[in-house]
């Protein structure tokens, strides 16, 4: 490596472990709160970077001190991380998508009520989201579907109907004095050959 690259490294390493420590934390958490609006956006999304690339246990104690300090910022990371793992949980095969689920039940029982309950909101939102496509091809699927019960039932009620013509007329000419069912006099000769 040349040592342009090494020194942009070193630099790197340099700022991550500044801000692992909880001053690093307080120091940009100020620097976001007393930015322009449109500087804070920016701030906000290097932020989430940097917090995704921590380790573990330091992620948590930067999160404890997000909290307090600004926690409209703490739940906007808390649902940008649950969107992210229902995103890779969604996009995972079968197989690893029941692991991902299996950690993310377990992360849900960790979390308090409140977090757990928005967190299952936004899963189901996210979950569904993906199948409205499905949910519009079922309708239209059911729309074909009573289109052709439709169709069948008019044919059926069709045929019914020249059925019945059939017979009566049938029963006409078999038996014509069976056919006048009314209180109308038969005229002499009606029926007769």
């Amino acid at each position: 490596m040349d040592k342009l690259t090494v020194s942009v490294v070193i630099s790197i390493a340099l700022g991550l472990v500044t801000l692992l420590s909880a001053d690093g934390v307080q120091t940009q958490l100020i620097e976001i709160e007393n930015a322009s609006i449109t500087e804070r956006s920016g701030l906000i999304q290097e932020f989430k970077y940097e917090l995704k690339n921590m380790g573990e246990e330091q992620r948590i104690k930067a999160m404890h001190k997000i909290q307090e300090e600004m926690p409209e910022l703490a739940q906007d990371i808390k649902n940008d991380n649950v969107e992210a793992k229902i995103n890779e949980i969604k996009n995972a095969e079968p197989a690893e998508r029941v692991k991902l689920m299996n950690r993310f039940k377990l992360e849900l029982a960790q979390m308090k009520a409140e977090e757990q309950a928005e967190a299952i909101t936004l899963m189901q939102k996210q979950m569904s989201a993906g199948q409205e496509p499905k949910k519009e091809q079922s309708k239209e699927q059911v729309r074909i579907q009573n289109k052709i019960q439709n169709e069948q039932m008019n044919q059926m009620q069709k045929t019914n109907a020249m059925e019945q013509m059939n017979q009566q007329q049938g029963a006409q000419q078999s038996h014509p004095d069976m056919t006048n069912f009314g209180n109308q006099p038969v005229p002499e000769g009606f029926g007769q050959h």
